[in-house]
């Protein structure tokens, strides 16, 4: 996240599913912590995750960290693909 990045100015559209959930860390508590973690260093542009998407599976459970990762991908726009591969056969096959 950028320093004078605002709410406001960002379209949280972008995916209408409902079973999609979109989080603004404005604080960027959540971006900061999650690049300090092991095997989660990758997903940051610097010190901060943001723009980032992680796909978890449905026995995916957050203990200490949340896992296991499906997938992960930055900036979301342009790995779109590598999302839409790992999530479509939950869409198909829902458990």
């Amino acid at each position: 996240m950028l320093v004078g990045d605002d709410r406001s100015a960002v379209e949280l559209n972008l995916m209408p599913d409902p079973r999609a959930i979109q989080f603004w860390d404005g604080n960027r508590l959540l971006g900061a912590w999650l690049t300090l973690q092991e095997g989660y260093e990758s997903i940051a542009f610097g010190p901060i995750a943001w723009d980032t998407f992680l796909l978890y599976g449905p026995e995916a459970e957050w203990s200490e960290v949340p896992g296991p990762l499906l997938a992960f991908g930055r900036t979301i726009l342009s790995e779109r693909d590598v999302l839409e591969k790992h999530l479509f056969p939950f869409l198909r096959n829902p458990k």
